[in-house]
């Protein structure tokens, strides 16, 4: 990793702070466009995240109060030859209490409302949530009360990014040891979150809430039935995807074949079910250069500018969300969330779910890990304890519940999105699943520039897509900004 001072790292650490959130969190918690549903964890009288230019309103968080001590038992006084050994009192298990510093989304409101379950098994541990910030705070949240020596027993974090740099900064500790002395069994959460909380041979986290970001494809039946074009199926691949939006596009005079995010890290799921990606396993040298990253180019250039199955930016009308609720588009790319959002708002539709399939001759999952862990910071003195509270949150039970009462996707455990609750309320959560057990989380630079490397991104693609650069120079020209920022220098403009 490039050298940096500490003043510098600091300052990136917070300027990519809000990025990582942005492209993890929002992937399951909030609407991306003005014109989007309303999100699905909205039970009564608790608020959720508001769509951009809305107001957020939080919510009032009750204290909970510490549970009284038990009783002593009184010394038994029948007789007086009783050894002294016999009657000794158990010392009183210290009362804790472990301050959460935390994101005010829907699995700490869900949290807040099974904090007294957990304090029913752990009497001696009292929750207090001390600290509910929104994403756009709350990495300037987390180091004011770092830097004050306030900082609490547990704090929250999107893989990617921001944990690595929280890592690397030693804001959080490692989890290995007490994982190892607690004997707690990890090998039933996805693999490709567990690595996400990985850095350097360290578990700086554990995964809460995990996702694949915009790998959920839904199709619209009779839009394809009307066309003359079967629908996909499980044993499908993008190729055969592409084709079906071809034979759309053929078929019915303005209705479009597919609707696909061009932007990073929306992106990213697209691009590996190529083979390909934007950084090596490093984060040191940009690869979209080589053969699959190529080709993914090539073909996303032939979908727009000559194929024209799939609209160009300036024919997006009001947004792609709103293009599939017209019914102006048969096949639409999106996460999980956002598609259960759709489904449930227009339940008139014959809508198919299926995961984003591959190309024929690419072994990667087309999907990348994403989501929100638990951290325990270097400086907390309740790292045990707070790990129970992980594992309870952690829990089959609590998983389901996270996505069956909508506040967010199923939990970072596998069994979780094959549960009956969950299948009743989306069946293809369990095919779902079985793409994101192989799915690795997102790459970042080593020098955890994220944020500049999108920007490079999303300025050539779009120019590409406008026919202002071929798929050929858009791949030199995003390796070549890369290489400058990876590098530790910045891009021209």
């Amino acid at each position: 990793m490039a050298t940096l001072s500490r003043r510098t790292f600091i300052k990136r650490m917070l300027g990519t702070g809000a990025a990582s959130l942005t492209a993890a969190v929002t992937g399951g918690c909030r609407m991306r466009l003005t014109d989007d549903p309303p999100p699905v964890d909205r039970p009564a009288a608790i608020e959720t995240l508001p769509i951009d230019g809305e107001t957020a309103i939080a919510a009032e968080v009750p204290r909970l109060v510490e549970p009284a001590l038990p009783p002593t038992l009184p010394m038994p006084t029948t007789s007086s030859t009783l050894p002294l050994s016999a009657t000794a009192t158990p010392a009183p298990v210290p009362l804790i209490t472990l301050r959460a510093d935390v994101l005010n989304y829907g699995w700490t409101q869900l949290a807040q409302q099974v904090a007294e379950a957990f304090q029913d098994t752990h009497p001696h541990i009292t929750l207090q949530w001390r600290s509910v910030s929104d994403w756009r705070d709350y990495p300037n949240q987390v180091a004011i009360l770092r830097a004050s020596g306030q900082l609490g027993a547990l704090v929250e974090s999107p893989c990617a990014t921001l944990t690595a740099a929280w890592a690397l900064d030693g804001l959080v500790t490692d989890l290995t040891p007490l994982i190892e002395a607690d004997g707690y069994d990890t090998s039933g959460l996805f693999p490709g979150a567990l690595a996400a909380y990985s850095w350097g041979g360290r578990q700086v986290g554990l995964p809460l809430v995990a996702h694949g970001s915009q790998h959920v494809l839904l199709y619209d039946e009779e839009l394809l039935d009307m066309a003359g074009v079967p629908s996909p199926t499980e044993t499908g691949t993008l190729e055969d995807l592409t084709a079906i939006a071809e034979e759309v596009v053929r078929s019915r005079h303005g209705l479009w074949g597919h609707i696909f995010a061009t932007r990073l890290p929306d992106a990213y799921p697209l691009v590996r079910a190529f083979g390909a990606d934007l950084l090596d396993a490093k984060g040191t040298r940009c690869i979209i250069a080589q053969t699959e990253g190529r080709t993914f180019l090539g073909w996303l250039h032939d979908q727009v500018r000559q194929a024209r199955t799939a609209p160009s930016a300036r024919e997006i009308e009001r947004g792609p969300t709103a293009m599939w609720q017209a019914e102006r588009v048969a096949l639409y790319y999106t996460s999980l969330r956002h598609a259960v959002a759709l489904i449930e708002m227009q339940p008139e539709r014959a809508i198919g779910v299926l995961p984003l399939p591959p190309m024929p001759d690419s072994s990667r999952a087309p999907a990348v890990m994403s989501g929100v862990g638990y951290c325990i910071p270097a400086t907390s003195n309740h790292a045990a304890e707070a790990l129970q509270w992980i594992k309870f949150m952690l829990s089959h039970e609590t998983g389901v519940r996270l996505f069956a009462e909508g506040y967010s996707e199923p939990g970072s455990r596998m069994s979780c999105w094959s549960d009956p609750l969950v299948l009743s309320r989306l069946a293809a959560s369990a095919p779902i699943a079985e793409v994101l057990g192989h799915a690795a989380p997102e790459r970042i630079p080593a020098n955890l520039a994220t944020e500049q490397c999108y920007q490079v991104w999303n300025a050539h693609v779009p120019q590409m897509l406008a026919g202002e650069l071929s798929p050929e120079d858009t791949a030199d020209r995003i390796t070549m900004g890369l290489g400058r920022i990876i590098g530790g220098e910045t891009p021209p403009d």
